[in-house]
This record gives structure tokens, sequence and C-alpha cells, in this order.
């Protein structure tokens, strides 16, 4: 009997392919990998330190690359379950500190039937319902202490028992335990002089009493409205989703101080209330600041780290995705988007090599993602630091405060890993180098511009019948 013809949209039956995936870390890019994974026939074992519903819910957002992996699960089931959870914009507003509006960016990318804005949270649970669907066997409040590996297998020590399997895929986030079983180099996390403040996600009926903060809400029943203020060194970024049923805001500003933390943790609205006391906007905003219930925002310094050369462990068994392997400034709205794709790739080129050859599979997929995702780590740090920088007066017009290069947002990975697996594995076996065609000589040239990125996206969701399956209604 003929072998079914594999593509993005293609599925095996579970267990199928004989191999056996751990998964370390449910975050997006790991719940990516696990219901991937089982798409593709593979055994799954996931495991989460935190519990099922502890992710904070700040606003994300998923670009039209990262959006063609999940689009595809269910059949379009699940993307019209992410539809009814989205913010809907159109354009993000650039403001001055007075409140004068500078620039509108058409948010061409990340539109309806492009790709999404919405709350973490709300995606984590939607994603983790999904998994619980698909019967994909997940481990909450499970601590992982060490990993292993030998020539023919992987595992964990997790909750003190010994798990094994094929590989170990280790998505356990930018601070992530699992780096030290690469035992290469070491990847520091670079701290970039800057702290970011979150409000999370919390209803607008909040502000309801708030005369000075209903012109937030203007036309949000129909659209949903998105706020970035640039004023000396903060950057302030808030919004609608849910057309004006919730309300987000964060605050990332430079500091001399010496922070002791680096991890999430409760700070004080009043913090924020006092970068923002001297601008001539103050009153619009404080109320949009301090209308969160409970009065608590969260903290965290802004990390980076070099781009590594390499995410695999010395048996070639362990691998990092995600924000383990390379975290991904905010500033592009492609870090999700990236680990999604890892999670997708990854899938398809254990599918691809089969049992035997996992740990090829595995390199495959490194020298298949590595250079885009190295190419936006550095360019993440290169916008952050200009923005923060930036002098409304000196701004060329024709500058873009959010860049969406056609090669990033109108490219499928997952149709790209299934066209070129064989010669990336043939270049593998050579021991040459791959340079991943959809990459320009130059990836730092202007971006095509809106209306052709556009109808690139249009034109790649139309050939995967994935266009049009949603209005803005």
């Amino acid at each position: 009997m003929a072998r079914p013809r594999q593509s993005p949209e293609s599925t095996a039956p579970p267990g199928s392919s004989g191999i056996t995936v751990i998964i370390v870390g449910l975050g997006i890019a790991g719940f990516t990998a696990a219901i991937e994974c089982h798409r593709k026939g593979h055994k799954v074992l996931a495991f989460e330190k935190a519990g099922p519903a502890s992710h904070i819910g700040d606003i994300i957002g998923i670009g039209s690359n990262g959006a063609l992996v999940l689009d595809r699960w269910g059949q379009g089931a699940f993307a019209k379950d992410l539809n009814h959870l989205r913010s809907d914009i159109k354009c993000i507003e650039f403001l001055d500190g007075s409140g004068q509006l500078r620039s509108s960016t058409n948010m061409t990318g990340f539109g309806i039937n492009e790709g999404y804005f919405m709350m973490r949270s709300d995606l984590v649970e939607t994603m983790y319902n999904y998994a619980i669907s698909l019967g994909i066997s997940m481990q909450f409040n499970s601590r992982v202490t060490s990993y292993w590996e030998e020539e023919d297998r992987a595992g964990i020590i997790v909750n003190g028992e010994r798990v094994e399997g094929d590989c170990v895929i280790a998505s356990d986030g930018v601070y992530s335990k699992a780096r030290a079983a690469l035992k290469g180099d070491k990847y520091p996390l670079i701290d970039l002089g800057s702290v970011m403040r979150r409000s999370g996600g919390f209803p607008s009926k909040s502000l309801q009493t708030a005369e000075a903060a209903q012109w937030l809400f203007n036309g949000t029943d129909k659209q949903d409205r998105m706020f970035e203020i640039m004023h000396e060194e903060t950057t302030f970024f808030f919004g609608t989703f849910k057309r004006g049923k919730g309300v987000y805001w964060a605050c990332m500003h430079k500091t001399s101080e010496p922070i002791q933390h680096s991890w999430v943790k409760a700070s004080d609205t009043k913090a924020v209330v006092e970068l923002v006391k001297d601008w001539p906007i103050r009153s619009a905003l404080e109320p949009i600041i301090t209308s969160i219930p409970g009065g608590k925002c969260f903290e965290h310094l802004v990390m980076t780290m070099q781009p590594m050369n390499n995410w695999r462990s010395p048996q070639g068994r362990i691998m990092l995705i995600g924000d383990a392997a390379h975290p991904v400034l905010p500033t592009i709205g492609q870090g999700l988007s990236q680990g999604i794709m890892d999670g997708a790739v990854i899938a398809i080129c254990l599918e691809l090599a089969g049992k035997d050859e996992v740990r090829c599979g595995l390199q495959v997929m490194e020298m298949m993602r590595i250079k885009e995702a190295s190419y936006l780590q550095d360019y993440g740090v290169a916008l952050i630091r200009r923005l923060q920088s930036l002098q409304w007066e000196k701004l060329d017009q024709e500058e873009e405060l959010v860049p969406r290069p056609s090669w990033i947002f109108a490219h499928d990975c997952q149709e790209t890993a299934y066209k070129n697996f064989a010669k990336v594995m043939e270049a593998l076996k050579r021991g040459e180098e791959y340079i991943p065609s959809h990459i320009p000589n130059d990836p730092s040239l202007p971006s095509t511009q809106e209306h052709d990125l556009a109808a690139q996206i249009k034109a790649l969701r139309a050939r995967n019948n994935l266009y049009d399956h949603f209005s803005s209604e």
C-alpha cells in the first residue's frame, strides 16, 4: 500500500513513528512541539514545573509565519477558538509624551486571517485544552533535576524518577536549566539595562468610573485599539482586547539602579506612575495604570543572550527550542512565532529522519532554523536600543517602527521543511554548510511594502486553503 503523502496538513496515527519525544516546559513553544510531534506520529511525554494555569496574561503577538502552524490544527477548529479571544486591531498608534499622534502603522501580519494579538494566558489555555483533546501525556508540577543521554537514548530525572525516550526537547524558557546539558560554550544572559513592568490583562469594567480614561474605548465595539508612547527613554504600550472588553499595558524603561532579581515578580503600579508623572499625558494614563484589580503588576529585567553556536547536546539527543535556544526581544513581535516554528519543524524532521536517524533529524532542524533565529536575536537588540533613544523630531517618516520583512512574515516553515529536508540531510552527511534559501543575502535590507506583504500572506494562505476562514464582523 502506498504511503500517504507527507505534508504540513498530514497527520499520522499516534505512536506510529516509533519515536518517543520527551518535552520539558509547556509554554507556547513546548505546547507546539508536543502537538506537532503528536500530529506526526511520535509518542509524546511532556513535563511542566508549574501548574496548568499559571501563565501571566500579558499581551502577545503571533505573526503570520507562526499563525500558519496553528491554523492547520484541527482543520481550522483551533484557529476559530483563538479568533474569539483575539485583540482585533488594524493599526498601532505612536504618541509622544504629550499625547500627540506621531505615526500610525497598519499591523499587516497580525490581523484577521494573518496572525494574532491576544493574551498569553488565553493562548496557553487553548493549547492545553487542545492537547488534552488529543490525549497527549502531560505531567504538571513536575521538577526536572537533570538530563542524561546515551548513544541510543536520552531522558530526564523528574520528581526523582528516570524517564527515557529517543530524544529530549527542552523548551524551558529564557532562564533554561537545560542549557547546562549542552556542556560547551557558556551563554550567560545579558542585562540590557531596562526593566519591564506589565499589567497582564484585566477587565475594562475596572475603568468604568475613570472618566479621564474613556478615550481609550472610542470605537472599540467594532475594533480594538493599540498605542505606544515613546518618551524620555521610556516606552509605554497599552490597548484593548476582545473588542474593548479587556485592557492591558506594559512599560519598559532604562534604569541605572541595580536590580537583584531576574525572574518575574510582583510589583506596584506606583513605580509606573512615577515614571510618567511629568508627562503632559499623565492624567489620561494614570487611571489606566492604577485600575488593575489589586493594584499589582509584574516586573522583570529585559534580558537577551548572544546567539548560540548550536542547540544540541554532545551526543545530539537533547535539544533546546524557543526562548531556551534563542530568546528574541519583544520589539519585533517574533519571539513566539520563532518558538512555534521550532516546534513544527522539529516534528517534521523527526518524521522524515525516522527512529534510526533521530540525531540527524535534530541536527537538520537546527541547520534549518538557527540562522534565522540568530539574526532576529541580534536585530531585536539593535532595534530596542534605537527605540530607547528615539527622538521624534529626527525620525525619518519612511523609517519603520514595526519592521515586518516578507522573508520572515510570508515564510511557511513547514512547507520549507518538507521541501528541503533531503537537501539539508545531504549537506549534513557531506559536512557542508546549509544556507536557508528564504533568507536574503542582506537580511537587514528594508522590508517589503505593507501592501506587498499583505498580498504575499494572502497568496500563501490561499495556497494552503487557510485564507478567509474568518471575517472581522
